[in-house]
Protein backbone atom coordinates (compact mmCIF):
# COMPACT_ATOMS: atom_id res chain seq x y z
CA UNK A 1 0.00 0.00 0.00
CA UNK A 2 1.65 3.01 -1.16
CA UNK A 3 0.64 6.82 1.07
CA UNK A 4 -1.18 9.15 -0.59
CA UNK A 5 1.30 12.34 -1.63
CA UNK A 6 0.74 15.68 -0.80
CA UNK A 7 2.47 18.09 -3.01
CA UNK A 8 3.85 21.00 -0.45
CA UNK A 9 5.68 24.26 -1.16
CA UNK A 10 8.74 22.22 -0.66
CA UNK A 11 7.81 19.96 -3.55
CA UNK A 12 6.61 22.58 -6.06
CA UNK A 13 9.82 23.76 -5.37
CA UNK A 14 11.94 20.65 -6.13
CA UNK A 15 9.66 20.49 -9.47
CA UNK A 16 10.78 24.34 -10.67
CA UNK A 17 14.23 23.17 -9.66
CA UNK A 18 14.51 20.01 -11.68
CA UNK A 19 12.63 21.17 -14.85
CA UNK A 20 15.22 24.37 -14.63
CA UNK A 21 17.99 21.68 -14.37
CA UNK A 22 16.03 19.73 -17.96
CA UNK A 23 15.82 23.24 -19.79
CA UNK A 24 19.34 24.23 -19.23
CA UNK A 25 20.54 20.59 -19.90
CA UNK A 26 22.62 20.73 -17.01
CA UNK A 27 23.48 18.41 -13.88
CA UNK A 28 21.75 20.14 -10.63
CA UNK A 29 22.34 18.18 -7.37
CA UNK A 30 19.95 18.74 -4.60
CA UNK A 31 20.73 18.80 -0.77
CA UNK A 32 19.38 20.09 2.26
CA UNK A 33 18.35 18.87 5.92
CA UNK A 34 16.57 15.73 6.41
CA UNK A 35 12.94 15.04 6.21
CA UNK A 36 12.17 18.06 3.98
CA UNK A 37 10.74 15.51 0.97
CA UNK A 38 13.73 15.50 -1.32
CA UNK A 39 13.97 11.92 -1.93
CA UNK A 40 9.72 11.63 -2.11
CA UNK A 41 10.04 14.42 -4.78
CA UNK A 42 12.59 13.12 -6.72
CA UNK A 43 10.80 9.46 -6.83
CA UNK A 44 7.36 11.40 -7.73
CA UNK A 45 9.16 13.08 -10.55
CA UNK A 46 10.95 10.04 -12.12
CA UNK A 47 7.83 8.30 -11.90
CA UNK A 48 10.69 5.97 -9.99
CA UNK A 49 7.82 4.02 -8.14
CA UNK A 50 5.96 2.38 -11.59
CA UNK A 51 9.78 2.17 -13.24
CA UNK A 52 12.29 0.69 -10.54
CA UNK A 53 10.25 -2.82 -10.47
CA UNK A 54 10.27 -2.62 -14.49
CA UNK A 55 14.08 -1.73 -14.38
CA UNK A 56 14.89 -4.13 -11.57
CA UNK A 57 13.23 -7.31 -13.24
CA UNK A 58 15.53 -9.28 -15.84
CA UNK A 59 13.73 -11.13 -18.66
CA UNK A 60 12.98 -11.00 -22.30
CA UNK A 61 10.38 -7.26 -23.03
CA UNK A 62 7.46 -7.82 -25.43
CA UNK A 63 4.95 -5.21 -26.56
CA UNK A 64 3.36 -5.18 -23.12
CA UNK A 65 6.12 -3.38 -22.12
CA UNK A 66 5.34 0.08 -24.31
CA UNK A 67 3.62 1.21 -21.47
CA UNK A 68 6.67 2.01 -19.38
CA UNK A 69 8.55 2.78 -22.50
CA UNK A 70 6.47 5.67 -23.30
CA UNK A 71 6.79 6.83 -19.14
CA UNK A 72 10.42 6.15 -18.95
CA UNK A 73 10.81 8.44 -22.47
CA UNK A 74 8.35 11.18 -21.19
CA UNK A 75 10.29 11.29 -17.73
CA UNK A 76 13.91 11.40 -19.10
CA UNK A 77 15.03 11.94 -15.26
CA UNK A 78 17.67 9.78 -13.56
CA UNK A 79 17.07 9.17 -10.31
CA UNK A 80 19.94 8.10 -7.76
CA UNK A 81 19.66 7.88 -4.07
CA UNK A 82 23.42 7.75 -2.87
CA UNK A 83 24.56 5.55 0.44
CA UNK A 84 23.43 7.34 3.47
CA UNK A 85 26.85 8.28 5.05
CA UNK A 86 27.62 10.30 8.18
CA UNK A 87 27.59 13.59 8.24
CA UNK A 88 31.29 15.61 8.87
CA UNK A 89 30.90 18.33 11.04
Amino acid sequence: MTQAFIVTKEHRRFIEFANAVRTEKTIGICHGDAGIGKTNSARRYANWDTLEPYINEWGPRGDHDAKHYALANRSRTVFYTPEVLCRPK
